[in-house]
């Protein structure tokens, strides 16, 4: 079933006036049916894996569309809202997959994955334009050539001039109701990966069939084959030597995994191990309440309301929105992180970060930061018309020894 056919006969059904004719809308479809075209096209000439990820990349695009048009004439929804949880369950999917693709397929498979979360700019302010770049600039559709990710490249550079143009600060929910959400019925579910059984699985399962099938009609033959069990559990069958082998065996090592966790302990917020999440929001109910985040990927969190402190530890891909600080906000071990700082916060520490993006508003342009063995990092000013200037934070430091003391200064890049 065609996911825009879908989205354009629900919305045109429900919406008072045609929601297609207003700009927001209009230039999205015509970034979908140029870019996003010629990309499921070129899947389609890569083997059946490559076309059904192709078919998961529109189904993310329409339910993209499908929020949009529903922001448009709604109030923000809460995240569990069926078109919200749509519209991140698509993005998700993609990046969540575990399929495994051909060896020719690698790099496509992996630059999609990577560029694919750029589509959650629907959940980022102040600055979703950024968030959109760096997703192509920290994935491999920069530096690959293959013709798939260069069509993948010139699909999101289009997507981010789309977001510069209408939705520059953050997407703007509408103030008032204009569509019931009640009866909505679910769209066409993406395609899902799958193998198509052979003939050599399917001739195994018919001969294990007939197997079961001829001992069942032993009856109480079948019994003959035990052999006697002695007080120690040992047996005269081969089940003893079998055993021995496999304990003999060496076992793989196996990656030890931590569950999610998003909760408030005391007065703390924990939020661990968690991946893939672009709908992380706090809304705190005392300022005496803090934030630690560990281990975060891949994954947005925004703090609506002023906390006492903030702790990131050992994150990386992340965005973190937060209002106003009232002691600091700790940056250990960071590795491509934007936090956004929408009111007041006295320090910013940082401690072996890289590729930090610090984006400050009026509010918060009085804040003292201290770093420590931090690289490629930048301050972004953010200006009321959404615009910003960077500014890099310096990296050098020249030391002379006067007298028995160490002076130090910083060399300013030219």
């Amino acid at each position: 079933m065609d996911h825009s056919a879908y989205y354009s006969k629900y919305f045109k059904s429900t919406q008072r006036r045609k929601m297609e004719d207003l700009p927001q809308v209009a230039d999205y479809d015509s970034l979908v049916n140029a870019g996003l075209q010629e990309f499921v096209t070129v899947c389609q000439s890569l083997g059946p894996e490559m076309q059904q990820l192709g078919s998961l990349v529109k189904g993310a695009f329409m339910a993209t569309r499908a929020l949009i048009v529903f922001g448009l004439a709604n109030p923000q929804p809460e995240k569990d809202h069926f078109v919200f949880h749509q519209y991140s369950s698509a993005i998700q999917s993609i990046v969540e997959s575990k399929v495994k693709p051909p060896k020719e397929v690698v790099s496509h498979f992996a630059a999609v994955r990577e560029a694919i979360p750029a589509l959650s700019f629907m959940t980022i302010k102040p600055a979703p334009t950024q968030f959109i770049r760096d997703m192509i600039d920290c994935s491999r559709i920069r530096t690959e050539i293959f013709l798939l990710i260069i069509k993948l490249k010139e699909l999101f550079t289009e997507l981010h001039l789309y977001v510069k143009k209408h939705h520059l600060t953050g997407f703007t929910w509408n103030k008032f109701p204009a569509m019931s959400a009640a009866g909505i019925p679910p769209p066409p579910p993406p395609p899902a990966f799958c193998d198509a059984p052979s003939g050599d699985s399917h001739a195994s399962t018919e001969a294990s069939r007939n197997a079961l099938l001829s001992d069942l009609n032993k009856g109480s033959d079948i019994t003959k084959l035990l052999k006697p069990v002695k007080r120690d559990g040992s047996g005269d069958g081969p089940g003893k030597t079998i055993a021995t082998k496999t304990a003999g065996a060496a076992k793989s090592p196996v990656a030890k995994t931590y569950p999610p966790k998003f909760v408030l302990e005391g007065r703390k917020w924990l939020v661990e191990h968690i991946k893939n999440k672009y709908d992380l929001v706090i809304e705190n109910e005392s300022m005496s309440e803090s934030v630690a985040i560990y281990k975060m990927e891949n994954s947005s969190l925004e703090c609506k309301n002023k906390i006492t402190n903030l702790t990131i530890d050992s994150s990386r891909q992340c965005g973190v929105s937060l209002n106003s600080v009232i002691a600091c906000v700790e940056l250990v071990r960071c590795d491509r992180l934007q936090l956004t700082c929408n009111g007041k916060v006295p320090l910013i520490s940082m401690d072996n970060c890289e590729s930090v993006q610090l984006f400050l508003t009026e509010q918060s342009r009085d804040v003292e930061i201290i770093s420590a063995k931090c690289s490629s990092c930048n301050v972004c000013l953010l200006n009321a018309d959404g615009s910003y200037k960077e500014v890099a934070m310096q990296e050098q430091i020249k030391t002379v020894l006067v007298g028995e003391q160490l002076v130090s200064t910083v060399v300013e890049k030219n």
